[in-house]
């Protein structure tokens, strides 16, 4: 079972998922998350990050999705107008059990997760059927795109391999968010499994017409890393 601690945690509702060990850079320009950055600062405290469900990313009030994950700060790069680029690296999974307040940002009430991860031989076996499956899609994409699959390395552990996988696939914020809540990590690599090979079967389909058939010019320039690009 994983162990779970509880304590308040200001929240930065965006439009992405960030996972544990992910690195991220957040332009900050409003100036209650450059208040919340500020005491983040200076306490050395991490943010929440968490997907936006509904209401708009820059000003108003979001509806955040349950579950997000802690952000250590290991970055900034002032801009002007106090505004300023963090770089932030994804550290644990938590769930808001209560938003506390809301103004000038929001503060919640979380509980935040520590797996405890047993890397029996299932998991082994599983993890490594992900990674192969997760190879020959960044190949099709760089096939798609026309040019050379670029050089990147996995992860061995299935927990630090299956953030890795979610963080790198083209597919929706709302897919990934379901990735990131997954009730365990065999749950969370099956579900990757099955995006997987469903997204493998519609690239190297569109693959196979794109040879047979000349692409618009407004169709090109999207591929790896284009979170907008979708085969599908």
């Amino acid at each position: 079972m994983p162990n779970t601690s509880q304590y308040e945690l200001p929240l930065f509702p965006l439009n992405v998922v960030l996972y544990p060990g992910m690195q991220f850079p957040i332009r900050v320009f409003e100036d209650r998350y450059k208040l919340m950055v500020k005491k983040c600062l200076e306490s050395d405290q991490s943010f929440g990050v968490v997907l936006i469900k509904s209401g708009k990313e820059v000003g108003g009030s979001a509806v955040p999705y349950d579950v997000g994950t802690v952000a250590k700060i290991t970055g900034v790069v002032p801009e002007e107008e106090g505004c300023m680029t963090l770089s932030v690296c994804g550290e644990r999974v938590f769930r808001i059990l209560k938003i506390q307040r809301i103004t000038p940002y929001m503060i919640a009430k979380v509980s935040v997760f520590s797996p405890a991860v047993d890397s029996n031989e299932k998991l082994l076996n599983l993890s490594s059927r992900v990674s192969q499956h997760f190879r020959t899609y960044i190949s099709l994409l760089a096939s798609l795109k026309g040019v050379d699959v670029p050089k990147f390395e996995l992860d061995d552990d299935p927990q630090r391999l299956s953030y890795m996988v979610a963080s790198g696939m083209v597919v929706s914020e709302q897919k990934k968010q379901g990735l990131l809540e997954a009730s365990s990590l065999e749950d969370r690599l099956q579900e990757e499994m099955r995006l997987l090979k469903t997204e493998n079967l519609s690239l190297e389909l569109f693959l196979s017409q794109k040879k047979n058939t000349k692409a618009p010019d407004g169709a090109r320039g999207r591929g790896i890393g284009d979170q907008r690009f979708s085969p599908n």
